[in-house]
């Protein structure tokens, strides 16, 4: 909005109780909260650190320890109901992070990079406040006030005039905590749900290193009752149990608007492929070029910077990939064994473990078939393969229901919050 603020304002939906109550009024920071000044000094406060979708967190749970050091006796102390506003400037937070103490009774706060601020709880909601500024309210505010390109120790250079400047529409205390009330069970639900997918894939994990055989073993600590009393698995290199077929270096120069999908290393996710940056070739490469053509259910590999993390980037091609062409660095999975079982036999932690040993050392890191071709495994006869793919293929359509659950509450939270909150136009 302007910097003469609006006197009122409206959402565009209201719970039944407040239809036709008094418009929400819209009034600066500033008058509704007041700077926080309090050093820690001597006392004792845990200390704490903002996490981009958690919130405030402890230093020892963001970084491992606690990073204080002689500056300690200069933290800003927060309390239960206080606010801190990180000054960092991140990707997924340009203007910094605004965060809500609500798990702690009090904490301390790296002063160089904080500004903290109390409401008067008598006009203020500080649970009904967060959502506000989870959803980059002052950013937008503060976006054309941040001196581009000037930090202090590390921190954006804000003046806290403009923050306290920040415009705020605000509905009745009971309004107020009508719409807190309903969207903090949204974000129960949603924690729950979230905690139940953190559940599926410790479950992966943990059956992924039962099912397949530990480093000097032949066969898995857990098999399928009917291959109790089935051979051991079989040793033998990798070169004999898939190859892959590279793609093609396809030129720039034929890049088109619509036509062939092009699938490049950017389209090759963790598990699941990327189709946010569609890039395509003319539609007559598919003759052209036919050998180089994946379908859905094939497996492909990024073979440049083909880790991320302890995870290989690799994925079955779905339907909006399939029909696409295969560019260079970019390897499809072909072998006479289960594909599926090959697939997860790439994801195993010490297959993994063995191919970033081997890529080491190379800028940038990249896998070719000499790095995979000696690593010894142990594989079992194709019925017990197709069994062992049945089971984590099973579990993974789990997982992936589950995240599409998580992916429609977000949405749903994040339309919710546009419909309940008034939009207020940034700084003229």
């Amino acid at each position: 909005m302007s910097k003469k603020a609006h006197e009122t304002a409206l959402p565009k939906r209201r719970f039944p109780e407040f239809q036709g109550k008094e418009p929400w009024e819209v009034k600066p920071l500033g008058s509704v909260a007041k700077l926080i000044k309090e050093k820690a000094g001597s006392k004792q406060y845990k200390l704490m650190s903002i996490t981009s979708g958690a919130g405030l967190v402890s230093q020892m749970e963001k970084f491992g320890r606690e990073i204080a050091g002689a500056s300690y006796k200069n933290y800003y102390v927060i309390r239960k109901g206080d606010f801190a506003y990180n000054k960092s400037s991140t990707k997924l937070d340009p203007e910094g992070q605004i965060a809500l103490l609500e798990n702690e009774e009090a904490g301390a706060v790296p002063n160089s990079i904080f500004t903290c601020f109390r409401v008067n709880e008598q006009i203020v909601s500080p649970q009904f406040l967060k959502y506000p500024f989870a959803n980059n309210i002052h950013g937008k505010w503060l976006r054309d006030l941040i001196i581009v390109g000037a930090r202090v120790n590390g921190a954006l250079s804000i003046d806290s005039k403009h923050l306290l400047a920040l415009p705020l529409a605000l509905p009745s205390l009971p309004e107020q905590q009508k719409i807190a009330t309903a969207l903090s069970s949204l974000d129960a639900l949603l924690t729950a749900q979230t905690d139940k997918l953190t559940a599926l894939q410790a479950h992966k994990r943990s059956l992924m290193q039962n099912l397949f055989p530990a480093e000097g073993e032949t066969v898995p600590k857990r098999r399928f009752s009917e291959f109790q009393d089935a051979v051991e698995w079989n040793n033998c290199p990798l070169k004999e149990v898939f190859t892959i077929f590279q793609g093609f270096a396809f030129s720039s120069r034929d890049s088109a608007l619509t036509g062939a999908r092009w699938l490049k290393i950017a389209d090759v996710g963790i598990q699941k492929m990327n189709p946010d940056a569609p890039s395509f070739l003319p539609s007559t490469h598919k003759e052209k070029y036919k050998r180089y053509l994946v379908r859905e259910g094939d497996y492909v590999m990024a073979l440049t910077r083909p880790l991320l993390g302890n995870e290989l980037k690799i994925s079955p091609v779905n339907n909006f990939f399939d029909g696409a062409l295969l560019n260079q660095r970019v390897g499809k999975l072909e072998t006479e064994n289960n594909n599926t079982f090959v697939y997860y036999l790439l994801q195993t932690s010490r297959l993994i473990a063995k191919i970033k040993k081997n890529i080491a050392g190379t800028e940038p890191p990249n896998l070719s078939a000499q790095h995979l071709d000696d690593i010894e495994v142990s594989i079992p006869e194709r019925a017990e393969q197709q069994k062992i793919a049945d089971s984590l293929s099973s579990l993974d359509n789990i997982i992936t229901a589950q995240s599409r659950k998580i992916d429609a509450l977000k949405l749903h939270k994040k339309g919710l919050m546009q419909v309940l909150f008034p939009s207020l136009k940034a700084n003229d």
